[in-house]
């Protein structure tokens, strides 16, 4: 197999760039592990620096990150399962191949005092609006869950369910991002609270995607299963999303009595207020 060139253009001052960097020097050494040879050749270059200057001036590049894959261009932050599927596109890896490939490559490890942790996707999240149309939805977007072939028997009897609960890696969310923990609830804020009034919290009291481990649980409506594909209702999550897991949501295994802070509850009240009670 003759090696897909790949080059990645950066400067030192572009934040995304270190991220981006990082995800696809992961997929890179994943594919070139998956084959055990070099079928990714991977050039990085500097525009402060002067070969990398020159190579961008001939490629007509003057924004960073910018990935040129085969001579087709991406850019801006790009997630490592668009990474992948870009790659494997170009590859031409189908069928069984591809399934088998992404599996290796789309895994997610967390470390833990000197223990590795794997979490590989089952599938993914695919919507036909954009992220800024996902993040505005107030009470989510329709869309569908593709599960990979390999986990397609783990649906059945999933239909009797009318709703989901979603376990989905955040794969947008950067490294800064993750250093977060305080922050505005921006559904509150979406609601038509005054952003002047919505206190900041610790990200552990929110749903919010900045947070150490960017892991997303939400619940939808599931509308039909077709196979390996699941219809829904009720989606925040972006296109592309990896889906680590999938639990029906039981009615039964929610807490009989909740109590919630005096911030959350004024909150409520107000978008109430100006709402109504179905807010």
């Amino acid at each position: 197999m003759k090696p897909l060139e790949v080059l990645f253009f950066k400067t030192s001052t572009c934040d995304e760039c270190a991220v981006v960097g990082r995800i696809f020097s992961s997929v890179t050494e994943k594919v070139n592990g998956y084959y055990g040879a070099t079928v990714i050749d991977l050039k990085t270059y500097d525009l402060e620096d002067q070969e990398g200057y020159k190579r961008a001036r001939e490629l007509g590049i003057s924004t960073t990150p910018t990935i040129v894959i085969h001579g087709e261009k991406y850019k801006g932050k790009i997630s490592d399962d668009e990474i992948f599927s870009a790659i494997a596109g170009k590859m031409n890896v189908t069928g069984a191949e591809l399934e088998s490939l992404k599996a290796h490559v789309l895994k997610y490890e967390i470390e833990d005092d000197g223990q590795v942790f794997s979490l590989r996707p089952i599938g993914r999240v695919r919507v036909e609006y954009d992220d800024e149309a996902v993040k505005e939805s107030v009470n989510g977007v329709s869309g569908t869950v593709e599960i990979f072939d390999q986990f397609a028997d783990g649906l059945e009897g999933l239909e009797g369910f009318s709703h989901l609960t979603l376990v989905a890696y955040l794969s947008k969310v950067s490294e800064n991002q993750r250093r977060i923990l305080k922050v505005k609830p921006k559904w509150l804020i979406k609601l038509g609270a005054d952003p002047e009034k919505v206190p900041s919290v610790g990200v552990f009291g929110t749903h919010s995607p900045h947070r150490p481990n960017p892991i997303g649980i939400t619940v939808v409506k599931l509308v039909r299963r077709d196979g390996n594909l699941l219809q829904v209702e009720g989606l925040d999550l972006f296109d592309g999303t990896p889906v680590i897991d999938i639990k029906p949501f039981i009615k039964e295994h929610e807490a009989e009595e909740t109590k919630t802070p005096a911030w959350y509850t004024e909150m409520i009240e107000r978008a109430k207020s100006k709402y109504g009670n179905d807010f």
